[in-house]
């Protein structure tokens, strides 16, 4: 009987294709020799399709390596866009005139200048922008 891939298993390799061809090509012979005459030229058909099926097989030896998505929080653009959500600032407008963020390791820093005097919040990698780090802000912003 002819072997094909199991249903649910990854796409046969090179050569488990070219196994299942040629256990498909035995039982195609055993077949003819055990038919008729029309059946022999369907069998004979049947072989030259697979044979130019699996002419036709195209190598790849070329596997692009995907990028691990990128953590939002190694980006200071994102970490801002991260705030303005949190703080409904319309579009790319921040209400201080100087704003930065910095990561080191799982504590990110906010930088900002208000009234010429210069504040520095922590917050949480993980909880970033927590709901302190929104409260001090706000508080700061008014």
């Amino acid at each position: 009987m002819p072997t094909t891939p199991a249903y649910g298993t990854s796409a046969p390799t090179i050569k488990e294709q070219e196994r299942i061809y040629y256990e498909n090509l035995q039982e195609a012979y055993r077949r003819v020799q055990n038919s008729s005459a029309a059946d022999a030229a369907r069998w004979a058909n049947m072989h030259n399709n697979l044979g130019s099926q699996l002419s036709n097989i195209q190598v790849n030896n070329y596997t692009p390596v995907k990028k691990p998505p990128a953590d939002p929080l190694d980006d200071h653009t994102s970490r801002l866009k991260m705030l303005g959500m949190r703080l409904r600032w319309e579009g790319d407008k921040i209400p201080y005139k100087t704003l930065h963020t910095h990561r080191e390791g799982e504590t990110i820093f906010v930088f900002l200048v208000v009234d010429g005097k210069p504040i520095t919040l922590e917050d949480s990698a993980g909880l970033y922008p927590s709901d302190t780090l929104v409260t001090q802000l706000r508080l700061i912003e008014k």
